[in-house]
């Protein structure tokens, strides 16, 4: 996959480890689906806004982040978040709700906390190239 001067950059490391992670993992992506090149995007969308202490990795890779000060380079939101405080079950389960929260406002997501993320958010425009994880949005 041919990368960018600033991509090679990153993945260098040379913009932190954490981001150098990001990088490997969108190239090990392209590889894996044939891609020729990355296309810059206008927005993102996470699927990732369950606070569950089994998601260790998740929370560890957004606290480095936070560390290296990394930020969103482009609108990004997230996806409905759990009703940790409903019961003393969702608490159980979801007791680094707050935690994740807070880490992804620190790296400058959008907490609409919405499956429906191009209602008033993130709409995109014709030709807009996206990177969402959102079954909703899939054409």
């Amino acid at each position: 996959m041919k990368l960018e001067p600033e991509h090679e950059m990153i993945l260098a490391g040379k913009a932190g480890k954490a981001m150098a992670s990001a990088m490997l993992t969108l190239v090990e992506y392209g590889k894996a689906f044939g891609a020729k090149r990355m296309v810059p995007i206008k927005s993102s969308h996470l699927a990732g806004s369950s606070g569950t202490k089994f998601f260790k990795a998740y929370l560890h890779i957004l606290n480095q982040l936070v560390e290296e000060g990394v930020q969103c380079k482009v609108l990004t939101t997230v996806n409905p978040r759990p009703g940790y405080d409903l019961n003393i079950g969702n608490k159980l389960a979801f007791a680094k709700q707050k935690m994740l929260e807070s880490l992804l406002a620190d790296v400058g997501v959008v907490p609409n906390y919405s499956c429906v993320c191009y209602d008033g958010v993130n709409t995109p425009e014709l030709g807009d190239c996206i990177s969402w994880a959102e079954s909703s949005a899939v054409q």
